[in-house]
């Protein structure tokens, strides 16, 4: 309801009012914003937070974002191997068994499966 008001704003308050939103929150508005400052999000996640982070891209089915993060990863998936369920295999394999489990298939098909 608050939000209809920022319509009715002048443009150069609205961009006085940007420039105190922290890069990590403009990240989430949209894909615009999402290209330009993915970098600083991916540079602050570690090895363990990555795994994380590209299962909960999985789970809520954010393709955009999964899509970015496989074509930056692309190279290091094929080689990675996993172990899940006391399985080892391929990273990728683990990945499209995420995406068969959480019924994700906007991500499964950028995995080309």
């Amino acid at each position: 309801m608050e939000l209809l008001f920022t319509n009715r704003l002048p443009k150069e308050l609205k961009d006085i009012i940007f420039k105190f939103i922290p890069n990590k929150s403009l990240l989430c508005l949209n894909k615009s914003y999402y290209e330009y400052y993915h970098s600083i999000l991916y540079s602050n996640l570690s090895k363990n937070r990555m795994e994380s982070y590209v299962r909960f891209l999985i789970k809520k089915e954010l393709y955009y974002p999964f899509q970015t993060v496989y074509h930056e990863n692309i190279f290091v998936w094929k080689t990675k191997k996993s172990q899940y369920n006391n399985k080892k295999g391929n990273y990728l394999k683990h990945l499209n068994t995420l995406c068969i489990q959480y019924k994700s298939q906007k991500c499964r098909k950028i995995l080309n499966y």
